[in-house]
């Protein structure tokens, strides 16, 4: 077995790279942690988040959405003041 297949396949190791992945905001490498055929569900009622995707493509879209709200409310910078 390869160290990647060990990766792909011990529990631990993947749980770790995911936590490593999401501790650092790596998105691809999130995704990279679920199966081509997942399905991820999420109760509650926000739109953006909520719900159940299929797929890793789908995964990624709610990651990259998700992330890109967060991160880009934690990016902008103060309005300048006018002279």
């Amino acid at each position: 077995m390869t160290a990647e297949q060990h990766i792909r396949t011990d529990p631990r190791a993947v749980l770790e790279a995911y936590l490593h992945a999401l501790t650092v905001g790596d998105l691809e490498a999130i995704a990279g942690s679920f199966s081509e055929d997942a399905t991820w569900s999420v109760h509650g009622t926000l739109p953006f988040f909520s719900g159940t995707k299929v797929g890793r493509a789908a995964i990624e879209a709610r990651l990259q959405r998700t992330y890109s709200l967060f991160h880009d409310r934690t990016e902008k910078k103060p309005p300048v003041a006018a002279v």
